[in-house]
């Protein structure tokens, strides 16, 4: 939704992933920090002129994505992931598999439909991500306005 900037500033607060060396128990008593950089860091790459009109359209649509779904790709807004449709398997082939009757190109039939599954599921938690992120950016934008 937003294009982030990255800027390289010198800063005295530095979070290291790997807890070793002379720092490593300031670190360790110091863990209450860790939520305020990832605040910091979200808090970064939302613009600061707070478009008020804007960000409440963004919401409205964010938030009610059932009566905006034909906008939603436009304004790339991630939908929420139950507004995803899992792919179902045709009626013909689920009867020959219930039957167990099903024949070489059956199965092929069959594995595209369960490739078509696993994509499916990979989509939905990549766009469940992306809704989530934008949850908390649009959260924060608010409470900046």
């Amino acid at each position: 939704m937003w294009n982030s900037i990255c800027s390289v500033c010198k800063s005295e607060n530095i979070v290291i992933d790997t807890l070793g060396g002379p720092c490593a128990e300031d670190l360790q008593d110091d863990r209450e920090l860790r939520p305020l950089f990832d605040s910091l860091n979200q808090l970064g790459s939302v613009p600061w002129k707070i478009n008020g009109p804007l960000l409440d359209f963004v919401i409205e649509v964010f938030t009610n994505q059932d009566r905006h779904g034909d906008i939603l790709s436009r304004l790339s807004v991630p939908r929420h992931q139950d507004m995803l449709v899992l792919p179902k398997i045709p009626p013909a082939l689920q009867k020959k598999l219930e039957e167990r009757s099903m024949d070489k190109s059956d199965m092929e039939e069959y594995n595209r439909f369960l490739a078509e599954k696993v994509a499916f599921n990979q989509f939905k938690s990549e766009t469940y991500s992306n809704w989530c992120d934008t949850l908390y950016r649009l959260s924060i934008a608010n409470h900046f306005r």
